[in-house]
Order: C-alpha cells, then structure tokens, then sequence
C-alpha cells in the first residue's frame, strides 16, 4: 500500500511538473459577442466563434490575424445566422458576413415570418469588454410576396465585436 501511495505522489508530481513547465497554449477558436439596436431585429444580442487564420503572437480575447467568423443572433424581431471573414486593422476590426435572416414576433416595418439572405459589413473598435461597433447590410427576400417590399437595409448599432 506504501508502495502504491509512493508511486502516486511521485507520478502526480511528474504531471505537475510538466504542465507548469510548458507555455499557456492558445486557443484555437476566438469568441465574439455583440448587443444592441438594429433594423429590422429591434433590440438583439450575439454570440460567435471566430478562428484565426494567422499566427498569433499573444493570446488575447480578440485575434490579431485574419480569421474566419461564424455568428448567431437573435433579437426581438428575428433571428440570423452569419459567416465570413474578421479583418483587424490597427485600432478598428472590420468584418464582411454572409448572412440568412429570419422575421417573428416584433419587427419595424417588415412582414413577420420571411426569410431574407444578405451581406453585411460591420466596423469595431475592439476592446476586451466590447467597444462601439456599427454594422450596415442589404437583404433580399427568399420569396417576394406580391405588395411587400422584397429589399430593405440593415442597420445595427451597438458594442462588440
């Protein structure tokens, strides 16, 4: 039993010894988080995963390199899903999405329950606790119904990135 205690110290030692000595890995994937206003979502928060392309030189919370972003949001007015690239530039991130959204329960000026497909460009100023970030966007109708409008822009306002 001595023997059996012995070999279980010396080996929890070993693991120890050796997770202290490497270097903190990084992580692979990247978070991303968005709130607040925008048309036709009302009031929406995001969340999203983004994976750095590039070497990165430090492991902060928000990549340093190009990567590539996939995000969800979801608001008072509808919902979307969005993919495509996060750009870091100096002080400001700029982000290029291909985007399908979806209409329910309270929206501006829009027909409830539609599905449009989109692009949208979004512009941060990152910081780890969110800083303002803007996105600007156009969307088409999957399927026009007659009388309704089959475009409309998308506006958001909000911090994030």
């Amino acid at each position: 039993m001595r023997r059996l205690v012995l070999s279980a110290i010396l080996l929890v030692a070993t693991i120890s010894t050796s997770a202290f000595a490497e270097d903190k890995k990084k992580d692979l994937f990247k978070g991303s988080f968005a709130f607040g206003f925008s048309y036709p979502l009302v009031v929406s928060a995001s969340l999203g995963t983004m994976l750095p392309l590039g070497k990165e030189q430090h492991d902060y919370v928000i990549p340093e390199t190009v990567s590539l972003r996939l995000d969800g949001e979801l608001g008072l007015g509808g919902g979307s899903v969005g993919a495509g690239v996060f750009v870091p530039t100096g002080y400001v991130a700029v982000s290029l999405k291909a985007v399908r959204l979806r209409t329910w329960l309270l929206t501006w000026n829009e027909e409830k329950d539609r599905t449009f497909d989109g692009g949208v460009l979004e512009l941060a100023l990152p910081s780890p606790h969110g800083g303002p970030k803007i996105g600007i966007g156009s969307f088409k109708d999957r399927e026009p119904l007659n009388g309704t409008r089959d475009k409309f822009t998308y506006v958001f306002l909000g911090v994030g990135w």
